[in-house]
């Protein structure tokens, strides 16, 4: 990674691989239910992350890592008081760590080849389906739940906690938490269903029941998905371009960080309002009206559908149609 410099206060170094891979930790003294995978290394002595350097001092051989709106990660050691200072030497700092991380995971059996040649490998093949990964997150979901996890103080007390810790693990994609009857437990429990990977849903219960009252039932549930179809008939401005407009309304449906249908925002056990369709069409430049409207080959006549509790509308599975055509 570098050469040390015991003149230079919190000497700081920069990771040339991005971003730096994190994995599950979901244990009581990690706040953040997640640990990345670098390994750093001092004239051969293995150092200590930390969060902070509150209450270290210069005997401790520790650092800190944060990551730049880049997704650059910068390791910052010690300045001599809280944190020991670096020896000096020539690239004496040697670091290890896996990098690489997003959403899409390759199904089982797509992987056969590595990225580069490995002496004595022949071939490689994943028989299990990757889970468990997630894109970085989005302004509008810090802005959403960090002030909620921030009050959490590494205790949950409240369905609000849980669901703002839930909303913050990694993998997980939008949270429903409510007290419901567990027939198993014959008691009230609180529930929490999520939209992301089953694999996950071990570490999710982990992770909340490390943080939570021993006595608090609790149970974790995968939210169920139901298929979702549909049809929008809309009147297009003939100033406009058809094709530049339907592909504005799919990037808005679909794609965009904050779209309508995405499983993020149109959450799990939440009405989908007639209105909302009609807004998010109207708001597209090009459109002047939305004629009709489809929704698993029946007309959307009323003023809202609900998926019910536990399910979400799966658009990722389904289609949007627009004037008849498909993408």
């Amino acid at each position: 990674m570098g050469s040390g410099n015991a003149s230079v206060a919190s000497q700081t170094f920069k990771l040339k691989k991005k971003p730096l891979s994190y994995y599950p930790s979901p244990t009581v003294d990690n706040d953040q239910s997640v640990k990345n995978s670098l390994t750093i290394y001092v004239g051969g002595i293995l150092w200590s992350e930390v969060n902070s350097f509150y209450g270290m001092t210069e005997y401790d051989q520790v650092y800190i890592v944060r990551q730049n709106d880049e997704g650059e990660s910068l390791i910052t050691f010690g300045d001599g008081i809280r944190g020991q200072r670096l020896p000096s030497g020539t690239d004496n700092i040697i670091c290890n760590y896996r990098f690489g991380a997003e959403a899409a995971c390759p199904p089982a059996g797509s992987v056969s080849q590595v990225s580069k040649p490995v002496k004595g490998l022949r071939s490689v093949k994943n028989f299990l389906a990757a889970y468990g990964g997630a894109d970085a997150e989005e302004a509008e979901n810090m802005r959403t739940y960090a002030p909620k996890s921030a009050l959490i103080l590494g205790r949950v007390v409240s369905m609000q906690d849980m669901a703002a810790l839930a909303s913050s693990f990694p993998g997980v994609r939008a949270v429903q938490t409510e007290w419901r009857w567990d027939k198993n437990k014959q008691r009230a429990a609180a529930h929490i269903f999520y939209i992301g990977d089953a694999g996950i849903r071990a570490s999710l219960s982990q992770r909340i029941r490390s943080v939570s009252d021993p006595s608090t039932p609790i149970t974790v549930e995968k939210a169920m998905s139901k298929q979702f179809n549909i049809s929008l008939n809309v009147k297009i401005d003939t100033r406009y371009l058809e094709e530049d407009v339907i592909r504005e309304l799919r990037q808005t449906f679909m794609y965009k960080s904050n779209s309508l249908l995405s499983p993020e925002n149109i959450g799990i056990g939440l009405p989908l309002y007639r209105s909302r369709i009609f807004e998010t069409v109207l708001n597209v430049k090009g459109t002047e009206a939305v004629q009709s409207i489809v929704i698993n080959g029946n007309n959307f006549g009323d003023f809202a559908i609900t998926p019910g509790t536990g399910k979400y509308f799966d658009i990722e599975s389904g289609k949007l149609i627009i004037n008849g055509k498909e993408e």
